[in-house]
């Protein structure tokens, strides 16, 4: 999941999915914050297809933000 780039929130709902080319998957998603609702699209893609300096065992998770 992601947080939402306008306010931050973590809670969204996935409004379209789409299975590209080389494992990709877009998906759409709204803002489930009360006053904000947001829309924006992420992309997962298959871990052999990154190139990155951290090894994903590494990454160190933070804390998902709750509604009070």
């Amino acid at each position: 999941m992601s947080a939402c780039p306008a306010c931050e929130y973590f809670g969204s709902t996935v409004t379209m999915t789409r299975r590209l080319m080389g494992g990709w998957v877009k998906r759409w998603r709204r803002c489930n914050m009360e006053d904000c609702g947001h829309k924006w699209q992420t992309y997962e893609i298959p871990i052999d297809a990154l190139d990155i300096s951290i090894p994903p065992e590494d990454l160190k998770e933070i804390p998902i933000q709750r509604e009070a």
